[in-house]
């Protein structure tokens, strides 16, 4: 319940006049948006941009564009070398880019350890998911919000609406500790190569990033105070593909 009292010496002081009401008052407090630091690396960035130029952390496949002057950065294999033996200066070859699908910004609480938790980094960790999903739809970036405190439930974060949506879900966030990685397995467990990931948690790097399975994406890791890259690592094969037929 909320009180208010209004107190008044009007009109010109002769009297005064005091007013009290009681009610209840509902009130919605939201995270405070912490900025990720990984926005300030430009190589990470690139990984996230959907509009960003060429970069040389990223592997590009689309259609032939055509040919261009070499630049610093480009790969060596595409160099067009009887056009550049005519031209005597280096040329590549430029692809469309094919972009890149949406970001899956994934929040777990997974430690298998079972060590208590305090509050304030879980609040802490609230903060940056909170700033990771503004600068992102700041940037026009499509994401997905997959939380263990949402009962691993898939939520856009992409229109405003989507967005106050996702806000007030992180608004009214409580811990789920879990110590078994199956969940998180099973929501990562149709990623593909091209596919873009984040990985945040309030626990320690250290004690989950082992956790995690062979993807065949980079998958950026964070907690509050860390940043891992998880480098891709191409499923094996199973021995019958590898027989002779």
């Amino acid at each position: 319940p909320a009180r208010i009292s209004f107190e008044s010496s009007f009109p010109l002081g002769l009297w005064e006049s005091r007013v009290g009401l009681e009610s209840d008052l509902e009130m919605t407090i939201f995270p405070r948006p912490v900025p990720p630091k990984l926005f300030e690396d430009p190589n990470l960035l690139a990984l996230l941009e959907s509009n960003e130029a060429e970069s040389t952390v990223t592997d590009w496949d689309g259609d032939l564009h055509g040919l261009r002057e070499f630049q610093a950065g480009d790969r060596v294999k595409l160099i067009h070398w009887p056009t550049s033996a005519r031209s005597h200066q280096w040329v590549v070859r430029q692809f469309d880019r094919q972009l890149p699908g949406r970001v899956t910004l994934v929040f777990h609480a997974i430690r298998p350890d079972q060590k208590p938790q305090s509050a304030e980094v879980f609040e802490g960790a609230l903060e940056l998911l909170c700033g990771m999903l503004h600068q992102l739809h700041e940037r026009n970036i499509p994401v997905d919000l997959i939380a263990s405190f949402n009962q691993w439930k898939s939520m856009p974060a992409d229109s405003p609406e989507h967005l106050d949506a996702a806000l007030r879900t992180l608004a009214t966030a409580k811990r789920k500790a879990e110590r078994n990685p199956h969940a998180l397995h099973e929501v990562l467990a149709g990623t593909k190569a091209g596919d873009r990931v984040i990985i945040l948690s309030d626990v320690p790097l250290k004690e989950w990033r082992d956790e995690l399975p062979d993807l065949p994406c980079m998958t950026l890791c964070l907690s509050p105070a860390e940043m891992y890259v998880h480098p891709p690592r191409m499923r094996a094969k199973s021995p019958a593909s590898n027989a002779l037929i």
